[in-house]
């Protein structure tokens, strides 16, 4: 997209890649959909708004591949590339670093699940600071989701604190939480920190349910338009939840929640007795000295 070393800012916005501008025919790029050579600091792939985003799919290699990590990408349409959706750092999906201290930005991590009525609560961990994005997922065989359809964004406001006392990992160290509503049945999730966005995380989707319900194989995105029902992959179990040794603090103080054991899988169980019902995407705002608040995000926020 643009020149190693190149000066400014550059932008994408409302591009189709992969697609005819019909959205009726796959022209698949041979290699990746979007590439960012090193040393573009600052470029942006899509953005949100109305109609800001790009459609980007069908690719033979990543949806969009930035090799340094250090643009932001947010708002996009981003399914059945050939490889990741988001390809940051080094090749393939880059495993989140102690404290965030290297390039890509760690992706978030969900660590609690919680069905409210018709609500599926997650609760998680992420850069302190940073902006998350909520994607509806679409599969890929790595685990790691690619986002289709973007649901929301909310601002994590939490304060630093101790890792083990927080529940948090040493890559992560801020919780946030967030409400799944509207027939949304995977989610995945990106962080955008400093103006540069992270892979998508693993997809989490409820218990039995496929990712893309109604697709059966990639072929059945083809025709008669092949943005209309993307499909790929599975979920992946959970049988290796973490055990909740407590859920929240008091109103009055921030929400935090801690885990004895880690997450070693990327995939979310219902409890007992629950089963998935429609979802639409709400944040919960938190702060340390004032009763939570929540705001519903509706479209691209």
């Amino acid at each position: 997209m643009c020149a190693e070393g190149a000066t400014g800012q550059w932008v994408m916005l409302s591009n189709i890649v992969g697609v005819d501008q019909a959205e009726s025919r796959v022209l698949p790029n041979l290699g990746h959909g979007v590439s960012i050579s090193s040393g573009c600091d600052g470029a942006a792939i899509g953005t949100i708004g109305l109609d800001q985003g790009n459609i980007i799919a069908h690719n033979l290699k990543a949806g969009i591949r930035v090799a340094d990590g250090t643009s932001s990408v947010r708002g996009n349409s981003v399914f059945l590339n050939g490889e990741l959706g988001i390809d940051a750092g080094e090749d393939g999906v880059t495993p989140n670093d102690t404290a965030d201290a290297l390039l890509p930005v760690n992706f978030p991590e969900v660590e609690e699940t919680i069905r409210a009525g018709g609500s599926l609560v997650v609760k998680g961990c992420v850069v302190a600071g940073a902006t998350i994005d909520v994607y509806e997922a679409s599969a890929d065989p790595s685990g790691f989701g690619e986002g289709k359809q973007h649901l929301g964004a909310i601002v994590e406001g939490g304060v630093l604190g101790d890792d083990e006392q927080r529940g948090c990992s040493a890559e992560n160290d801020a919780t946030f939480s967030l409400t799944v509503e509207t027939g949304v049945i995977s989610i995945t999730l990106t962080a955008t920190s400093s103006g540069r966005t992270s892979e998508f995380s693993p997809v989490y989707s409820e218990a039995g349910e496929d990712p893309d319900p109604g697709c059966d194989t990639d072929a059945s995105c083809q025709a008669p338009t092949p943005v209309c029902n993307p499909c790929s992959g599975g979920a992946r179990s959970a049988s290796t939840m973490p055990t909740r040794v407590r859920s929240i603090q008091a109103a009055t103080k921030e929400r935090r929640f801690v885990s004895r054991s880690p997450m070693r899988s990327p995939a979310v169980r219902l409890p007992p007795g629950l089963s998935p019902s429609p979802t639409r995407l709400m944040a919960v705002a938190h702060s340390p000295d004032r009763v939570p608040t929540r705001r519903t995000l509706r479209g691209n926020s």
